[in-house]
């Protein structure tokens, strides 16, 4: 569609946060539209939320995944764990209902585990069966975003109130690894265990689709691309635990593809900028 001017209007994009009972599971929620008479292309660094994509129109290409499988046209999907970047077009429009889990929130409201697609897109009705066409054409007919939101708030509760809850030493990892953003050291976190280090690790890949090092580091990319905006790059090396700045570069490198510098001018969208939760600061 075009605006009255005939230029193309920018992506319509509504946030609805996470419901009170889906808190720890569900980080937020997003409701996107964008038309388009051009082709458009776009790069997504490494991120620790898991995107479940409930689509109205036309299929996502995947392009390319640096470190994962499941490229070719995608309509409604979920993005495993994937420590990398991956690169997407369309050519018309994209119109779709995103829902931002959680680690823990995949491993309680997903038919399947974290490590079995982790690195991977796969389709919607694969890792929730009832969420297939039926369902989809549920929320299209809701009309209005609020309401679209509210049908799958419910979805999301009843899912919620029939699973179990997640492994309870992997939850304490997971909460300790995301409250430090990702600075701190696992192996001081295993010995709080009282496990071995591959026990531990095997647990926590299989619930969350990493190991504690790999989801981490995830995480400390994410925290460390937000203070570039604000800090330099020694500075965030520095506030982030990084050996150095060669460090810092490599790990920015293998998340997102391209060097600090490059990843800030291009402000690459992310989960937790469609979230509105981005914060700069590099304490």
């Amino acid at each position: 569609m075009r605006d009255v001017a005939g230029r193309e209007p920018g992506p319509v994009l509504v946030r609805h946060p996470a419901h009170p009972g889906l808190r720890g599971m569900v980080a937020g929620m997003v409701g996107y539209r964008e038309d388009t008479t051009r082709r458009v292309v776009r790069r997504q660094p490494a991120g620790s939320l898991i995107p479940l994509v409930v689509s109205f129109g036309p299929r996502l290409e995947i392009l390319d995944l640096s470190h994962g499988t499941g490229l070719g046209p995608k309509e409604s999907f979920v993005v495993g764990l994937m420590p990398g970047h991956a690169t997407t077009a369309f050519a018309s429009s994209q119109h779709c209902l995103q829902v931002y889990l959680t680690p823990l929130g995949a491993a309680r409201l997903l038919d399947a585990p974290a490590a079995s697609i982790a690195c991977s897109v796969v389709d919607l009705a694969d890792v929730i069966p009832a969420f297939d066409e039926g369902f989809r054409e549920r929320l299209w007919a809701a009309r209005s975003w609020d309401r679209r939101f509210e049908v799958m708030d419910r979805a999301l509760l009843q899912r919620l109130a029939g699973s179990e809850s997640a492994d309870p030493m992997v939850a304490w990892m997971w909460h300790q690894i995301d409250r430090s953003r990702g600075t701190a050291r696992i192996s001081a976190l295993v010995g709080e265990t009282g496990l071995s280090h591959r026990h531990v690790s095997s647990r926590f890949k299989q619930t969350i689709g990493a190991t504690p090092k790999v989801a981490a580091a995830v995480v400390r990319f994410e925290w460390a691309a937000q203070a570039l905006h604000r800090a330099s790059i020694a500075d965030v090396a520095a506030a982030y635990g990084y050996a150095d700045q060669s460090h810092l570069i490599r790990e920015f490198r293998r998340f997102s593809g391209e060097t600090p510098t490059q990843l800030r001018e291009a402000r690459r969208p992310t989960a937790h900028t469609a979230l509105g939760a981005v914060t700069d600061d590099a304490s």
